[in-house]
């Protein structure tokens, strides 16, 4: 990717997370990474080995909207600007009925899926609309439209988070800014896929086609794609 600029992850110690972050690392940007452990980060941060001008990371639960605000404030004051944020701050909640399924569990769900990405997407919009090419990112699953039995918890979430981004989608068409979702259905962190190919690990997608799909939204050549869920699951 040319001139990647300044890349926000929140949620970047996960498998996915690293992924992207050394993806973009290769690419030269400026990485500003974000996680409630400080221990992963650290971890993470020592393994990409960028300098502290080129990296940054602070452990911050973005459930919560100051932890988002600050968020904002450590990138601006390091590097001024933000061109791409990707939230991958996210869980699973499921194998109950919705009769089994407490008020709590719902919560839990919207608070890890809709409302991470509203407080981020909310506090960083004034910096990525001053970026040439702006870009903002989020991982769901086709649960969201094609929910199965005993999830409803996490489909529902991951439904509002899409209902979020598109509407944001529309919002900046014809600007800088893309809002873009990426659907996958299990995250094939163990190479399994091709370790134990199967009709159930055929489906799955590796961090590392996620980083490389990201890549590619990122870059001016996909200016023009806005508001699409793009499946990464082997079927529409």
């Amino acid at each position: 990717m040319h001139n990647p600029g300044v890349v926000v992850i929140a949620g970047a110690t996960s498998p996915t997370g690293q992924a992207i972050a050394h993806r973009f690392a290769r690419d030269g940007a400026l990485l500003a990474l974000f996680s409630r452990n400080a221990e992963k980060l650290s971890h993470l941060s020592q393994t990409i080995g960028l300098s502290s001008k080129h990296l940054l990371t602070a452990a911050l639960d973005f459930r919560q909207a100051q932890a988002a605000s600050r968020a904002v404030e450590i990138v601006q004051t390091r590097f001024a600007r933000c061109d791409v944020l990707i939230n991958l701050v996210g869980g699973w909640l499921g194998g109950k009925t919705i009769e089994e399924f407490e008020p709590a569990d719902y919560a839990a769900m919207l608070e890890q899926h809709f409302w991470t990405t509203y407080h981020l997407v909310r506090a960083f919009l004034p910096l990525l609309r001053l970026s040439p090419r702006g870009r903002i990112l989020v991982i769901s699953s086709p649960s969201a439209s094609l929910p199965p039995a005993r999830s409803a918890p996490y489909a529902i979430a991951k439904a509002a988070q899409e209902t979020l981004l598109l509407t944001l989608a529309q919002e900046i068409k014809g600007s800088s800014l893309t809002a873009n979702i990426l659907r996958v259905s299990t995250i094939d962190t163990q190479g399994l896929r091709q370790k134990e190919p199967s009709p159930k690990t055929a489906s799955w997608t590796t961090p590392e086609e996620i980083a490389d799909t990201i890549s590619f939204l990122c870059s001016e050549s996909a200016q023009i794609i806005n508001g699409a869920r793009i499946p990464l699951h082997g079927s529409p």
